[in-house]
Formats: C-alpha cells, sequence, structure tokens
C-alpha cells in the first residue's frame, strides 16, 4: 500500500507537462483568488521585484525573466523564490524548446520543476522529464536559490543517467544540419553553445564528448562559426587533435578525425601547403587506411584522398610509379562492398580520368 501512496505521489509531484491547476467548475480558473495568493505572498514573504529580474542562461545568450507566469504553480517564479516558507531551498527549473513548424524556429521555455532532484534516483522507467508534452523536447536544468542568485546548471547526468548528454548532443546536431531551425548565424552559435557545453561536462560519455569536439571543429572549417580565419581554422585543428589523443573515444571517431585533419593540410587551412604539410596529411592517411577499426567509409575516404595527393603530385614526383600507387588505392576502394557507394563513385570517376589522361595504361 505505501508503495502505491508513493507511486501516486510520484506522479503528482513530477510532473513537467506545464498543466495548469485544476479549473474550478465553468471553465478557465480565476484569476481573482490567484491576485489574491500573489497579494498575499508579498506581505507575508516581502515586496517582489517587477524589474531586473531577468537571469542569463548559463553558456549562452538567453535569458530568464523570474517575472514571467509559471504554468504550473500559476505565479511568477520570482514569487515563488520570494516565499521561503514554502520554498526554502529555491527551485529547479527545466529549459524545454518546441519547434515552430510553419518556419522551423526553435523556442525555449522554462517551466518549474516540482521535486525534480528528489526523484532522481528513484529507478523508475518514467522519469518525470521524459513525461514532457510531446512537442516539447527537454533541454537542461536549472537551480536558483532566490531572487538575488544566478540560475546554476544541474548535471544533466544526475538529473537523466540514460540519455541527457545524447539528447543534448543530438539537439546540437540538429541546429547544425539545418533539420532544426533556420540555418541562422543564432542557430550555429546555439549548436556550438550545446557542444561546447558537451566537450566541458566531464561525466559525459567520451563518445558523446568526441562527437561534439568532431562537430564543433567541422563548424569552424566550414565557416558556420567563426569568420574563415586562421585562428578559426586553428581552432578547429585543435579539436580534431584533441579526439585523436583521446584513448577513450572510439577508434573510428579518431579516424575520422585523422581525416578531417590532413584535409585541412592538403587545402592548406592549416600549414603553409610546405612539402612536410602534406607529408604530414599523408601519413595521417595511412594511419586510418592501416587502421582495421576504424569504419570502412573513413578508411575509404582516406585512401582516395591519399590518391589524390599522388595524382597532384602533393607527395611523389608524379612517376610511373606513384601514378600506380594511386590507382592501386582508387581500385581498392572500388573493389570493397563495404565501402560507401559515394566513396566508390568517387574512386571509379579519378581513375577513369586517369586513364584518359595517360596516367596510367599505354
Amino acid at each position: 500500500m505505501k508503495k502505491i501512496i508513493f507511486y501516486m505521489g510520484f506522479i503528482a509531484i513530477c510532473g513537467l507537462q506545464g498543466m495548469k491547476r485544476t479549473p474550478p467548475q465553468g471553465g478557465e480558473p480565476s484569476s481573482q483568488p490567484i491576485e489574491q495568493e500573489r497579494s498575499r505572498r508579498r506581505t507575508e514573504g516581502g515586496d517582489v521585484q517587477e524589474q531586473d529580474n531577468k537571469k542569463i542562461i548559463p553558456g549562452t545568450q538567453r535569458y530568464l525573466d523570474l517575472n514571467e507566469i509559471d504554468s504550473i504553480e500559476q505565479e511568477s517564479l520570482a514569487e515563488m523564490l520570494a516565499n521561503t516558507e514554502e520554498f526554502p531551498q529555491g527551485i529547479d527549473i527545466v529549459e524545454t524548446m518546441t519547434i515552430d513548424n510553419a518556419t522551423n524556429t526553435p523556442y525555449h521555455h522554462y517551466l518549474y520543476a516540482p521535486g525534480l532532484r528528489r526523484y532522481m534516483y528513484t529507478g523508475r522507467d518514467t522519469h518525470p522529464v521524459n513525461r514532457l508534452p510531446l512537442n516539447r523536447q527537454f533541454m537542461r536544468p536549472f537551480h536558483i536559490q532566490s531572487v538575488d542568485s544566478e540560475l546554476t546548471p544541474i548535471s544533466l547526468d544526475l538529473v537523466i543517467p540514460a540519455g541527457g548528454n545524447n539528447a543534448l548532443y543530438e539537439i546540437a546536431l540538429g541546429l547544425q544540419r539545418g533539420d532544426i531551425g533556420n540555418r541562422s548565424r543564432q542557430d550555429y552559435q546555439r549548436a556550438a553553445d550545446y557542444y561546447q557545453e558537451l566537450i566541458k561536462n566531464q561525466q559525459a560519455p567520451q563518445d558523446t564528448r568526441a562527437a561534439a569536439q568532431f562537430d564543433l571543429a567541422t563548424m569552424y572549417v566550414n565557416g558556420q562559426i567563426g569568420s574563415n580565419r586562421p585562428e578559426d581554422y586553428q581552432k578547429a585543428a585543435t579539436l580534431y587533435g584533441e579526439v585523436i589523443a583521446n584513448q577513450q573515444a572510439s577508434q573510428d571517431a579518431r579516424a575520422k578525425a585523422r581525416v578531417n585533419l590532413a584535409s585541412m593540410y592538403v587545402d592548406g587551412l592549416i600549414g603553409s601547403k610546405r612539402p612536410e604539410d602534406y607529408q604530414q596529411a599523408a601519413t595521417l592517411y595511412g594511419e586510418v587506411i592501416a587502421n582495421q577499426q576504424a569504419s570502412q567509409d573513413a578508411r575509404a575516404k582516406a585512401r582516395v584522398n591519399l590518391a589524390n595527393m599522388y595524382v597532384n603530385g602533393l607527395i611523389g614526383s608524379k612517376r610511373p610509379e606513384d601514378y600506380q600507387q594511386a590507382a592501386t588505392l582508387y581500385g581498392e576502394v572500388i573493389a570493397n562492398q563495404q565501402a560507401s557507394q559515394d566513396a566508390r563513385a568517387k574512386a571509379r570517376i579519378s581513375l577513369a580520368i586517369m586513364y584518359v589522361n595517360g596516367l596510367i595504361g599505354s
């Protein structure tokens, strides 16, 4: 019987649906009792400041207005914090996001999360943050002690032991790819902010952190953030290098970082297109090709790119043996049934061009 009572209390207290309290008979809840309650709390708990109650969301340039009315408690967050008798430890808040279907624009919402951390370790499958309305994506949780204090993040791993960081990564990736938002600079900056948050979170899975580093680096290379300046490319190279050096990241993640870093050397985004820069790129490609644990796609891309270097004379001396080395690499990609169709198609085209230009054959 105690278990049933506890479970019902868990459902009642932890709901984050943002639903209003049960309205009186006859329709929507009356605003008069709410205003009376606010007046009482201003008298008993002290005056609630109506100005300058905006708190910056850590790690972003967005603000939470404590004067906004919370849809669960039917009063402002500032009024809740002023009532130290009912909320002596402050309050927990979750950031959620909805997508405007007409414009594909993301909007952020903030909900009071009663009992969020009290039930973190109940071991139940239905965690309160998983019971949001279907159109709301959980972003991250915060705690605020008083109106005068700042918002402090609550570790995602504490609130959602399984999947919290992965959910944040998927949202960042969606913003980067344009699946969420409008491919605006603001959307790309949001993605970068989320990637940075994951990178700094030492408790996040290593593969998730490595993926965030890889994707953030790619955003710098593609000019989605930064301004295609040398320092932006250096940031990208540093991020790729951190993935490569991370022994706890997957072999495939490290292989893909090697491929992209090598391509930066080839394209002159780092280095000065000197022979030693091209040799560094060739070494990175060679390490991926030799890595049996890397994905077939990563290894195929490394082979095609290394072959291109031989053809273009970036390594070797455009001797027959250099062209033959390139042809061999293209042939290996073409013969690899596990490589992507795109990689095999590129290898076929490049090999055909070699025949047309008389670089191989008679």
